[in-house]
C-alpha cells in the first residue's frame, strides 16, 4: 500500500506539473500571438533617418538608421489631434540600433500583420487615430474587418487599431472591438548589430568633424593654452567668445582673471563650435554655456548627437565624444583623444604643465571607466 499511494502521490505531482506547464505554454501562445500585429519594412531616405526617443522632433537622437535598412513596425503614434500628414505620424519600430521612433514618411511598410476585428458596438471609423480625426462613416455591429497594427492617440491613453477596409486605411477604436485569428511569424530584426554601425554621418557632418578636431589639434599644440602664471587653473568657458559658465565657484572671476586654457567641456563643445563652425553650438558657446557631459542636460539630449550607448573602442569614429560622469574627451581617431587633462596636469606650476590640453593615447582600461559615446549627425530628419 505504501509503494502504491507513493506512486499515486508522484502521479498526482506530474499532473499538477504538467497542467502548471500547459498553462505556461497557453501564456506564451497568447503572448506570441498578440506579437503578430506588426509588420516589417525599411528606411526609404538616402540620407537615413533618424531613430528617436519619443515621437517628435524634440525628442533626442538614439541613431540614425541608414537607407535600406530593415525595420519591425510595432504602433503607429499620431501627434496631431487632428491632422495625420508625416509631419504628425510617427513609428515605433525595433531596429538594429534598438527601439525608437521614426517619422512615417520615412519607412516603407513591406508586411503587415493581421488580425480580424469584429465590432461588439456601432463604431465610427476615422481617417486617423483620436475621436478629433476626421470621421469618414460607421460599421455597425457584429461587422468584420481586417486589423494590421495598433495606434495611438496624441494626449489619451485610448488605443486604437488601423484597419483595413473598402481598399483604404482607417482607424477605430478599440474598446468597440474585439479580435482574433492573429497572424504571426514576421520577419525578426536583427539586434545583434551596435548602433555605432547603423550611424549615418552626411558629408557636412563628416566637414564638421573634421573642422572639430583639426581645431583641437591644433590648440593641443599651441602652448599659448596651457598653463602660464595666472593663479586659477580651468576655464569654464571660451576664450574665442569671451564667456564663461556660471558654474563652482570661480563664476564671479573675469575671463581675465582665468589662465589661457579650457576645462575638459567648454574645450570639446568649443571644437565643435569653432573648428567644426556648427552654427547651434556655436550660438550656445557663445551665450556662455556648452554641451554637459552629465547625463540628461547635454550630448544625450542633443539631436546633433546620436547616442551610441558604449560601443566598443575599435567602433569610434573621429569625432566621437567620449563621456563619464566627471569628464569628456574627443575621440581623434588612430586611437587617440583630444582632451583638457586632469590630474597633475591641471596643476599650476607642474613639470606636466605643457600637457595641460593635450592628444594622447587612449587605453582599453581607461576607456572602459567611460559611460557613453556621442556621434555628431547635425540636423537631419
Amino acid at each position: 500500500m505504501d509503494v502504491a499511494r507513493k506512486y499515486k502521490t508522484m502521479l498526482n505531482i506530474a499532473l499538477v506539473l504538467i497542467l502548471i506547464g500547459l498553462g505556461v505554454m497557453a501564456a506564451s501562445f497568447t503572448s506570441d500571438a498578440m506579437s503578430g500585429l506588426e509588420a516589417s519594412g525599411y528606411i526609404s531616405s538616402s540620407g537615413g533617418a533618424m531613430l528617436r526617443a519619443g515621437a517628435g522632433t524634440k525628442y533626442g537622437s538614439i541613431a540614425v538608421l541608414p537607407n535600406g535598412s530593415t525595420v519591425q513596425v510595432l504602433r503607429e503614434d499620431f501627434t496631431h489631434k487632428k491632422k495625420r500628414s508625416a509631419k504628425y505620424r510617427w513609428y515605433l519600430v525595433n531596429s538594429g540600433a534598438g527601439q525608437g521612433f521614426v517619422r512615417s514618411d520615412l519607412v516603407v511598410v513591406t508586411n503587415y500583420g493581421h488580425a480580424t476585428g469584429t465590432t461588439t458596438k456601432k463604431v465610427a471609423y476615422r481617417r486617423g487615430a483620436g475621436s478629433r480625426m476626421s470621421k469618414k462613416g460607421n460599421i455597425k455591429k457584429k461587422k468584420t474587418f481586417d486589423i494590421i497594427l495598433e495606434a495611438k492617440a496624441k494626449g489619451s491613453s485610448a488605443v486604437w487599431y488601423k484597419i483595413y477596409r473598402n481598399g483604404g486605411f482607417y482607424y477605430v477604436k478599440r474598446s468597440g472591438t474585439k479580435i482574433a485569428n492573429i497572424t504571426t511569424g514576421l520577419p525578426q530584426v536583427a539586434v545583434s548589430v551596435e548602433p555605432a554601425d547603423t550611424v549615418v554621418q552626411s558629408a557636412e557632418a563628416l566637414k564638421v568633424v573634421n573642422g572639430a578636431c583639426a581645431w583641437a589639434q591644433q590648440i593641443a599644440s599651441d602652448n599659448r593654452f596651457h598653463y602660464g602664471l595666472k593663479p586659477y587653473a580651468q576655464h569654464n568657458g571660451c576664450y574665442f567668445c569671451g564667456t564663461q559658465m556660471l558654474v563652482g565657484g570661480r563664476s564671479k572671476l573675469g575671463v581675465n582673471d582665468y589662465e589661457f586654457t579650457y576645462c575638459c567641456n567648454p574645450f570639446v563643445h568649443a571644437a565643435f563650435a569653432h573648428g567644426g563652425d556648427e552654427k547651434t553650438m556655436l550660438q550656445i558657446c557663445r551665450n556662455g554655456s556648452s554641451y554637459d557631459y552629465h547625463q540628461g542636460r547635454g550630448y544625450d539630449a542633443s539631436p546633433l548627437f546620436a547616442k551610441l550607448g558604449k560601443p566598443a573602442m575599435s567602433k569610434l569614429k573621429k569625432g566621437d565624444v567620449i563621456c563619464s560622469s566627471n569628464h569628456v574627451m574627443l575621440y581623434m581617431g588612430g586611437g587617440k583623444v583630444a582632451e583638457a587633462a586632469g590630474g597633475d596636469d591641471n596643476v599650476p606650476y607642474s613639470s606636466k604643465w605643457n600637457n595641460s590640453i593635450r592628444v594622447t593615447e587612449l587605453s582599453e582600461s581607461r576607456y572602459a571607466k567611460y559611460y557613453g559615446v556621442f556621434r555628431y549627425i547635425g540636423n537631419v530628419n
